[in-house]
């Protein structure tokens, strides 16, 4: 998204005009299209010669005989791109890949027509040649014109307009793919859900965008560039909305953002908040597997991006139009778009804080892939020992953050020098902090470390420090010994250590339990150990793993299918068995539900 309409202007762009003023060159009459090589007379200037009091209908209903404007083009558009529905919710007007698919297909085949290449067209020469004409008479949003109904995000794009569309559709390709979503998913995409004739366009009056955020749960894609072909990495974080988008998320308590970026050879690489659906699964019936599968997966993101967003400088952002970086800076000073040039001099959200919790949210973005890849060679790992202590400088540096979720599952957290970076990127104020490390290799006294580490304001920590086989009773009573005297609610994941049967259970009663238990002599804590295992509920012989809540069955039935299609060596026949179990319930179930559906449409359809 890049704001307003204002922000649709690309002077670096020969195939887009300055659209700072909602006049003659909005309806795209403005003798910059004389550039293309057109010799027509400048409607401009012919407009002088016309009376004023006709001549806001004289240039809405004149068109040039070149540019986006121009009749041929405007028929083209129109023919393509006819009005299909009327949306009137902002937040509805979500696109899906076909959609995008369609505009970029119907842009390919003409845009050497206007002066652009189909490798380097962007949404700037998209925006000016399809949608600015497409929705002129009838003041719609593109998406209005596009085969499809209305629709809730799934997920809000955030982009800078100058990034080629080629890369733009391949980014949200392989994320629908990763992500395991529909076809017809929605991505909240602005150039294409805005009304750029109307007032929804003007700088404060944007419910619509809070209210696509909103509607996609804070679920951001941001797509960036990588250095390819010379450019700039991470155009984006440098651009004044895509900022102030990004900083909607600054007091969620983990960021829920994907970001994509295309590399070299065109290859897509993504980071992902959490797991995918498919790494879900395979985490479930092979613990720790779809860990290892989400740090391969990431291991190639380009790290340049990241080393980008710790030199995020917030009174050099740019946008197409100055008026639009000075707004958006007062906004990020008021917390609110409706700002005034008044609300300027507000001391209470200055921009120091905001550039400040800004570089810690994006580096806490990009904090897994970073800690979870370190290099073996001495001088890559220097190096990326250098760049880890920054990110984790700027996450700590967030002071008014007071909610974190952090996860570093599959990191090699025994290596002690990392974890010790690792540890010092707690921010300083928490009062609530949950912890993902499992399968680290964390050992006992790193542990002891890490509640050393803890600010003096926690009051609930859920630490999950599950595949970490080094950690024991010993580990566990040290940490409890150091945790700070304020926590007041613990909640720990022990599955597959060392800790003894006992202490596991005793943890599941809370932390009363296990502060008694620490403080007690050796004898003590035995007895204690023995009580609580005595009195915990027998466990079946054959135990099967907790149900995953995936988003729909048939991808949870693709991913068993595809995992019995793997060598038998590669899974145990014990797993493979419950797989089979798993996938003939989840198959029949949903034979049941065809069953339910063809008795209802029978009975729907039969004569009353």
């Amino acid at each position: 998204m890049q704001g307003t309409c204002k922000e649709n202007s690309a002077p670096s762009s020969p195939a887009c005009a300055s659209l700072q003023k909602p006049s003659l060159r909005q309806a795209g009459m403005s003798n910059i299209y004389a550039g293309k090589g057109a010799s027509h007379v400048s409607l401009i200037r012919l407009s002088d010669r016309v009376p004023k009091s006709v001549r806001p209908e004289f240039a809405q209903h004149s068109t040039p005989r070149a540019g986006p404007g121009c009749r041929s083009n405007v028929n083209q558009v129109a023919l393509h791109f006819q009005l299909q529905i009327r949306i009137e919710s902002v937040e509805k007007r979500s696109v899906c890949i076909p959609q995008l698919a369609y505009i970029y297909e119907f842009a390919n085949r003409n845009c050497y027509a206007w002066g652009a290449e189909v490798a380097t067209m962007n949404f700037y020469d998209v925006n000016e040649w399809i949608t600015l004409p497409a929705t002129r008479e009838t003041n719609t949003s593109l998406v209005e014109h596009l085969p499809g109904k209305e629709q809730l995000p799934t997920w809000f794009v955030s982009h800078w307009w100058g990034e080629p569309t080629t890369d733009f559709l391949k980014c949200v390709q392989h994320h629908s793919a990763t992500r395991g979503l529909f076809s017809n998913s929605g991505y909240w995409v602005y150039a294409y859900a805005s009304r750029q004739h109307g007032l929804e366009t003007q700088i404060g009056d944007y419910d619509g965008f809070f209210s696509a955020m909103k509607s996609a749960q804070y679920s951001v894609l941001l797509v960036v560039n990588s250095s390819v072909n010379d450019r700039r990495p991470a155009v984006a974080l440098a651009r004044a909305w895509c900022v102030f988008e990004c900083s909607k998320s600054l007091d969620r308590v983990a960021p829920h953002f994907d970001v994509a970026a295309v590399c070299s050879g065109g290859k897509v690489e993504m980071i992902t908040c959490g797991f995918t659906i498919d790494e879900a699964i395979t985490n479930k019936y092979c613990p720790g597997q779809g860990t290892a599968t989400k740090v391969n997966r990431e291991a190639s993101f380009p790290m340049e991006i990241a080393s980008v967003a710790l030199s995020l400088n917030l009174s050099k952002v740019q946008s197409s139009v100055e008026d639009d970086s000075a707004h958006i800076l007062n906004c990020l000073r008021a917390g609110s778009l409706h700002a005034t040039q008044e609300d300027g001099d507000l001391e209470d959200n200055s921009l120091d804080q905001i550039q400040r919790r800004l570089r810690g949210l994006f580096s806490l973005i990009f904090w897994h892939r970073a800690v979870a890849t370190l290099p073996s060679d001495k001088r890559a790992r220097k190096s990326h020992l250098e760049i880890l202590g920054d990110l984790a400088a700027a996450i700590q540096g967030d002071f008014w953050r007071r909610s974190l979720a952090m996860s570093l599952a599959g990191s090699p957290l025994h290596d002690t020098e990392l974890v010790e970076i690792v540890w010092q990127s707690i921010p300083t104020n928490l009062q609530n902090l949950k912890l993902e490390l499992q399968y680290t290799g964390l050992v006992n006294s790193s542990l002891e470390k890490l509640a050393a580490s803890l600010p003096g304001t926690l009051q609930n920590l859920s630490l999950d420090i599950s595949g970490c086989a080094d950690i024991n009773d010993k580990g566990i009573n040290a940490f409890l010994l150091v945790l700070p005297t304020h926590v007041k609610e613990l909640s720990l994941g022990l599955t597959k250590t060392q800790v003894s049967p006992g202490l596991v259970e005793l943890s599941k009663d809370g932390l009363k339990g296990l502060t008694e238990w620490a403080n007690a002599n050796p004898r003590e804590q035995s007895f204690l150990l023995s009580v609580r295992l005595q009195a915990a509920p027998s466990t079946p012989s054959s135990p099967r793993a907790a149900p995953v809540d995936l988003s729909s069955k048939h991808i949870k039935r693709r991913a068993l299918e595809t995992m019995l299609s793997l060598p038998e060596s590669a899974v145990q026949q014990k797993v493979r068995e419950q797989i089979e179990a798993d996938l003939s319930a989840l198959t029949e179930e949903f034979r049941q539900q065809v069953r339910e559906q063809m008795r209802t449409s029978i009975a729907y359809a039969s004569p009353a």
